[in-house]
């Protein structure tokens, strides 16, 4: 009983000295929102890791320290996912800027997963009404992907080999998913850089030999600028 008393004890002194630098809030959203407040301040950052750290080795589950340690995690988890965020990526479509790096869509669908799992450990019903730090700009960031590869799936999955014939394009319609694939901040993989190594190619040859097509009597629906 006096080691059970001591734990408790050692965990409420434990409580105080975190409510010192981040006061407890009466709905669980609220406090999160002050723990990622304070874990912005240099200082109180600095304190609130050593006290998770310190907190850790009392054998005591508290809310205030599941609380903490997941805010903790979720400002990793966002330091992670910054460099893969346009900073105009909310903006209108099309409008997103390139990343400082360009993240694997498959990589990003990861990280989400991860958002989730931290997210599930709050144990909470309200927990659904929070986010992570950039999760709703990879999640859109994503959604942009996953409509690119639907849009045209019938090019990318296309099958030479079952066809029995090469696939053959317009190419108004290579330059325009060489240009929305281009818009997209993420890596869209292999079939992505096939297309617009096409979509170049193609260019370069119109403007070689568009006048020559053009004496011809040869009419194109694109003409690339340059031609």
């Amino acid at each position: 009983l006096d080691k059970l008393q001591t734990r408790l004890a050692n965990a409420n002194e434990w409580i105080g000295r975190v409510e010192e630098i981040v006061p407890r809030a009466d709905g669980r959203l609220t406090w999160l929102r002050r723990f990622r407040s304070a874990l912005d301040d240099e200082n109180d950052q600095g304190r609130l890791v050593s006290l998770v750290s310190e907190g850790s080795r009392i054998p005591v589950t508290t809310e205030t320290m599941t609380l903490l340690q997941v805010e903790i995690d979720a400002r990793n988890w966002a330091s992670r996912a910054r460099p893969w965020i346009p900073e105009d990526v909310g903006g209108p479509p099309g409008g997103a800027g390139a990343p400082s790096r360009r993240g694997k869509v498959d990589d990003v669908e990861d990280h989400l997963e991860r958002a989730s799992a931290i997210r599930d450990r709050l144990g909470f019903d309200e927990r659904k009404d929070w986010r992570l730090d950039g999760e709703e700009d990879l999640a859109a960031m994503v959604q942009m992907a996953q409509g690119w590869y639907e849009k045209y799936d019938d090019v990318i999955n296309y099958d030479s080999r079952s066809k029995k014939r090469k696939l053959r394009l317009s190419l108004s319609k290579l330059n325009a998913m060489a240009g929305e694939a281009s818009l997209i901040p993420l890596n869209l993989g292999t079939s992505a850089s096939k297309i617009s190594k096409a979509s170049a190619q193609a260019d370069e040859w119109m403007r070689t030999h568009h006048p020559l097509l053009v004496r011809c009597g040869v009419e194109s629906s694109h003409v690339p600028p340059g031609a």
